[in-house]
């Protein structure tokens, strides 16, 4: 693998796909709200986290995701509080 593979591999692609995902969750948060696509891009990974427990991890990641659950709520709240106080 030659410098310029390298340099495109490991600096241009990241680069382009980070630039991509900024664009794109601007569009998501014009067109949603900032608090849905939050929500929307945390759930991905907590689904994703529930296959790689192991009896060992069990219960922290019961844990883990009881705390996720109480911040979504809390997300919720402070949203709703927002809507009634800006009405």
């Amino acid at each position: 693998m030659g410098m310029e593979e390298i340099v495109v591999f490991y600096v241009a692609l990241p680069i382009l796909f980070l630039v991509t995902l900024i664009l794109v969750l601007q569009a998501l948060v014009r067109r949603f709200g900032a608090t849905s696509v939050l929500v929307g891009v945390s759930v991905l990974p907590a689904l994703a986290a529930c296959f790689f427990l192991a009896k060992a991890t069990l219960g922290v990641g019961l844990v883990t995701f009881s705390c996720y659950l109480a911040i979504l709520a809390r997300i919720a709240q402070a949203k709703k509080s927002e809507a009634k106080r800006s009405e």
